[in-house]
């Protein structure tokens, strides 16, 4: 950030990293004539692709800190500057939320004279270096050096998973049980908040761990030393059941859920149809597609009862619009061929009708009324490092997201991949996801679910299926090997679905649908099962 002549000089405060690899600063600003009196300090976000900063959070200090717990928790705090005494008695939490750093009082201190020289925190409480009074260091912690040891406490090993309670144990203190006033729980880095609990003897029930990941727990308790374990929480395992469209003509290119619970198959390479069913449906039906308009249809969902199908053609790209399901099709200004080093993928369509296409380097874009597509571009490569988009979809607001792998330039051609967002001039990393390759899908209600799209040699990804709540990438279903899902998924109001990555198949998790189930996946394993194929003849008997 360049300083500007005769006028705002900008400096570089504090810095820290959070535990996705974001680069943060706290950065003040101040009148060249002044500049040992900062006017406010904002923080900002590194971002390597532009290069610069970018501005997250305006902060309410003249200057500011930044510190973290050892849960990765980022915080900020007044800071002592040149001339600059703080005036401020609050502690902010730091959380990223959609791309945006959002900051919440989480605690406040008897004094500004307390900040100055540091500050710090052990997950619960908070330490404060308190300039005004020589070397002393201010807490919240009540019994900090005066609290009797906690029992230990042993996590969860038996049924710790989604769908029971967490039972920790330890030896017996009546005491102690009588004196517990909380118990917090965090995840993944986030903050800690209150969870229900129950406590007998030798036993503490605790409610609500309803995600999947690893938690820190914390009991607190009046006169004691905070009680903490790591607790991990699996996922249920998954129940598939295999259901394939009768007398389709392979290979299955799309499939989709729409908000009614209906499933779509795009299916056919010679014979294009749009197979479909319900709930309550016997069985399958199914719309033909006119061959002179639809050369190789690749792409398909359902948005505002329109149905929207990508196809290949002579032209190269096309995107046709049914409001009639599929008696007719009209089609959409056809996308630029130029710039593109790779073929367009099929289209995600946001909640104001806004289409998108991607290539591995870039997004096109017609808004709903637009005759002409516009351009995104990726994050540019550097010298060493290759960038390339592997998914796309948009959330409820109309925001971009894209699933875009790193690489080295000069092999091994595995990196890692990361959701990130579109901020109007570039891509903001929101978190680092769980696979090399990821695939992303915008169900009906706008969440967004994740799931590996591309087959590894090695390392090989977990078997799960994802959701993006937001602020990270978190297990939402297991499958038997990663692979069965890398044709895709769809997903609506529990309904999940995904495609076989021989695509001749679907499989499902809704025992309406069908009767006959496969075993449960294994939680997380990687060892594949036999398959049992469903067609509508086993269905009807």
């Amino acid at each position: 950030m360049a300083d500007q002549q005769f006028g705002d000089v900008y400096r570089i405060q504090d810095a820290i990293a959070d535990n996705s690899g974001n680069l943060l600063a706290s950065i003040t600003k101040a009148s060249s004539f002044n500049v040992t009196s900062p006017s406010q300090s904002n923080i900002y976000l590194y971002n390597a692709a532009t290069p610069g900063w970018e501005s997250k959070w305006q902060s309410p200090f003249v200057s500011a800190s930044l510190f973290s717990d050892p849960e990765g928790r980022i915080f900020t705090a007044p800071a002592f500057n040149f001339f600059t005494i703080p005036t401020s008695k609050n502690i902010y939490g730091l959380q990223w939320n959609a791309g945006q750093l959002e900051g919440a009082v989480t605690a406040t201190a008897d004094e500004a004279s307390w900040f100055g020289y540091g500050a710090a925190s052990d997950g619960t409480y908070f330490f404060l270096s308190d300039y005004s009074n020589g070397a002393v260091v201010r807490t919240d912690h009540p019994t900090f050096g005066t609290g009797k040891p906690a029992p230990t406490l042993t996590a969860d090993a038996t049924d710790n998973d989604t769908a029971h309670a967490v039972e920790l144990t330890f030896a017996d203190d009546a005491d102690w049980r009588a004196a517990i006033t909380g118990v917090k729980a965090s995840r993944a880095g986030g903050a800690a908040t209150a969870v229900d609990y129950t406590a007998e003897a030798g036993k503490l029930k605790i409610n609500g761990l309803s995600k999947a990941g690893d938690y820190q727990l914390t009991v607190n308790a009046t006169g004691y030393v905070p009680a903490t374990v790591s607790q991990t929480i699996a996922l249920v395992p998954s129940v598939w059941y295999d259901l394939d469209p009768e007398g389709a003509l392979y290979p299955i290119t799309s499939i989709y859920v729409d908000d009614e619970q209906t499933v779509y198959a795009l299916a056919g390479s010679m014979e294009k149809r749009i197979y479909y069913r319900g709930l309550q449906d016997a069985s399958w039906n199914s719309v033909l597609l006119p061959s002179a308009t639809f050369m190789i249809p690749i792409g398909f969902q359902v948005r505002f009862g329109k149905w929207y199908v990508t196809s290949y053609g002579l032209a190269g790209l096309q995107v046709y619009v049914s409001d009639n399901e599929g008696q007719s099709w009209n089609a959409l200004p056809a996308p630029p061929t130029d710039n593109t080093s790779m073929a367009l993928y099929p289209a995600a369509v946001a909640k104001d009708g806004t289409v998108y296409l991607y290539t591995n380097k870039l997004v096109r874009k017609l808004n709903g009324s637009a005759s002409t597509w516009s351009q995104i571009d990726s994050i540019p490569d550097t010298n060493t490092t290759i960038y390339s988009i592997s998914g796309l979809a948009t959330s409820e607001d109309g925001s971009l997201y894209a699933a875009i792998k790193q690489y080295p330039k000069n092999g091994p051609f595995i990196g890692e991949s990361s959701l990130y967002k579109y901020n109007g001039s570039g891509w903001t990393k929101i978190v680092a996801g769980p696979s090399p390759n990821l695939g992303l899908y915008a169900d009906s209600d706008w969440n967004i679910h994740v799931w590996h799209n591309l087959s590894v040699i090695a390392p090989l990804p977990e078997s799960y299926l994802y959701e993006f709540d937001g602020t990270e990438v978190v297990r939402a279903a297991t499958l038997d090997t990663y692979e069965d899902a890398i044709a895709g998924i769809a997903y609506q109001g529990g309904l999940l679905l995904f495609a076989g990555q021989d695509r001749k198949s679907t499989s499902h998790n809704e025992s309406e649908l069908s009767q006959r189930q496969r075993r449960p996946a294994a939680a997380g394993g990687y060892g594949r099962q036999r398959r049992q194929t469903r067609t509508d003849a086993d269905i009807r008997g």
